[in-house]
């Protein structure tokens, strides 16, 4: 019964198609549905699989379904904040996207991993006999994986600009559904104490 009258409300806010034509109108309607996909997928929301060890244990290193909030190149770059996990092109493979966690922002100064490289104006160095410091320079931001052993990130690319910042990544759906927020807490350091 509740049924019956649920599909005859609808009704009222489904305009029927007209008589004739019915193969043009629902090829009209398919196209606006398609066109509306895409927009959203595009400007506003879009489905990301992560694969790969470099974000464990925030993301498994199986492939992992991510729903990422998107930003379109027309807009002013994001606002972003430190550990924010964020979609990016990668700078060494244009055609790849990586996911990583953001670590550092413009003029924020990073300790870069001892063991690991930074690239120095003059090609790769040795982060021992090179920088161990890096400032980040204005529109740029520094980006790492949890799981910096298996990472390529800033420390092997540099830092990346912000017009390769293509999303920040806030709900895994598949394994284990559930809100990727910001795991980055701030500290109240009082010197007077």
């Amino acid at each position: 019964m509740a049924t019956r009258w649920a599909l005859n409300s609808l009704r009222y806010f489904v305009p029927s198609p007209p008589p004739r034509g019915k193969l043009l109108y629902y090829t009209k309607r398919t196209l606006q549905l398609c066109g509306l996909v895409w927009c959203i997928e595009h400007w506003f929301f879009d489905l990301r699989l992560c694969v790969g060890a470099s974000m464990l244990p925030t993301m498994p290193s199986e492939p992992t379904l991510a729903l990422a909030l998107m930003y379109p190149s027309l807009l002013p770059p994001p606002s972003l904040k430190l550990g924010d996990l964020v979609v990016a092109r990668s700078p060494t493979h244009p055609r790849k996207e990586v996911c990583k966690r953001v670590i550092g922002l413009p003029g924020d100064t990073v300790c870069v991993d001892p063991i690991g490289a930074v690239r120095g104006h003059g090609g790769w160095e040795d982060a021992k006999g090179g920088k161990e410091h890096v400032v980040v320079p204005r529109g740029h931001v520094w980006l790492a994986g949890d799981n910096m052993s298996a990472s390529v990130d800033s420390r092997m690319f540099g830092p990346v600009s912000l017009g390769l910042v293509r999303g920040k990544i806030v709900f895994r759906i598949w394994p284990n559904w559930g809100p990727l927020g910001n795991t980055f807490h701030e500290l109240d350091i009082n010197p007077d104490v």
